[in-house]
């Protein structure tokens, strides 16, 4: 039987597979990273004939300076001509493939995006669809490179383009704001850094334009009191019903939480930010905070007892990181013992088991005032323990 079993882990099984297992395997794969599809090509004989024969594992085509020519003609021909998703890269440098881009069904592309490319391009690549993106982003300089992922909508053959991710690091101060906030209202993913403080007012406009927003990265950003733009009501609390990410670094956070509501937040990260983040805590320990399960602050001051509120309510919270803070020291003694907390109705004090009870993973480094004992009480306070009243093994 041993026998048997070792042969059949060693024989080879995949041309017993059915077409659609194996199309689902590599289906799996590809979605982490698509750059595969060639690797897995040429794994085997039956690999490469069960990915040539399948189009639709050819429909996402980066282009670059790698044999740009080929490339494209190949796509094109192991898709059908039926390429979904479209990319260009940062180092892709005008090479003279007009000819093969013409050729491209454009009616089955949904996806366009764009890494570091400028938009002054477009028109000679793709003239088919360069208007649709145009008109998306007013304001934006064409020979300023751009990140930008969005879907292409067609109604009636004339395409429309939705931006989807937007990354501008250190932007040129040459963007016109006022019109670039008002027409992007699809944004999912947004990462701005060293916005001018003058653009302030138009940040609001397009946070409050974009509900869609589930992640937000802002870097260099100190809000300023503004004059109200005309046409332009920002509401006191921006509410942005689906963020769950938000990073914060050299940020003023106290200037930037109290006018955000976000009912869905369930990752915080903020780093070197000036000021106190007391207020920032405060605020999260009244809602926000029974629902974070990821808390990163680094370089950042807060005291404690706004920070025990936090721990308090985030039941949880599974990744904790206090990095280059005075008080992780005096954080960490508070999650190393039971607190007690009082049950409703009744003034008796009954102790609860520990602070975020779901907490798995905890950095604390670059924190000199950190002693191995409380460490140590932790890891022991958190151990299961058996039936005899000791710490099972093999469960840490």
């Amino acid at each position: 039987i041993d026998a048997a079993r070792l042969a059949s882990q060693r024989a080879y099984h995949f041309g017993k597979l059915r077409v659609e297992t194996a199309n689902s395997v590599f289906s799996i794969v590809l979605a982490d990273d698509h750059a595969y599809v060639v690797k897995l090509a040429q794994v085997c004989k039956n690999w490469r004939s069960a990915i040539l024969g399948t189009p639709a594992f050819w429909q996402t085509l980066v282009v670059t300076n790698k044999h740009p020519k080929r490339k494209i003609n190949a796509w094109k021909e192991r898709s059908r001509n039926r390429i979904c998703e479209l990319t260009f890269l940062d180092n892709f440098d005008n090479h003279p493939v007009i000819d093969e881009l013409a050729s491209l069904d454009t009616q089955y592309l949904q996806t366009l995006s764009l890494r570091g490319f400028c938009l002054s391009r477009l028109p000679q690549l793709i003239p088919s669809i360069a208007p649709a993106v145009l008109h998306s982003l007013p304001g934006w300089p064409v020979n300023v490179p751009i990140t930008i992922i969005g879907d292409l909508l067609f109604q009636d053959n004339i395409p429309s383009f939705h931006s989807r991710i937007l990354d501008l690091p250190r932007y040129p101060r040459s963007i016109d704001w006022f019109q670039l906030s008002d027409r992007i209202v699809d944004l999912e993913s947004c990462t701005l850094e060293a916005l001018e403080s003058t653009d302030w007012p138009h940040l609001l406009w397009l946070l409050n334009r974009n509900p869609r927003l589930t992640h937000l990265d802002l870097s260099n950003i100190l809000p300023i009191d503004y004059t109200p733009v005309p046409d332009r009501e920002i509401p006191t609390s921006i509410t942005i019903p689906h963020l769950s990410s938000l990073h914060l670094k050299q940020a003023a956070a106290d200037r930037i939480i109290p006018l955000l509501d976000l009912p869905s937040l369930t990752e915080f990260q903020v780093t070197l930010c000036r000021g106190s983040l007391d207020s920032t805590l405060r605020r999260f320990a009244e809602g926000t905070a029974s629902r974070l399960t990821f808390l990163s602050i680094r370089s950042t001051a807060f005291t404690l007892r706004p920070m025990i509120h936090v721990l308090e309510a985030a039941s949880a919270l599974e990744w904790l990181e206090i990095v280059a803070v005075g008080t992780a020291g005096a954080v960490l003694d508070a999650l190393a013992r039971p607190y007690v907390t009082p049950t409703d109705g009744n003034t008796s004090d009954v102790p609860s088991r520990v602070l975020c009870p779901r907490l798995q993973h905890l950095n604390c480094s670059q924190n000199p005032d950190i002693k191995s004992g409380p460490l140590r009480n932790l890891i022991k306070l958190r151990m299961p323990i058996s039936e005899t009243g000791l710490p099972e093994e093999n469960t840490m």
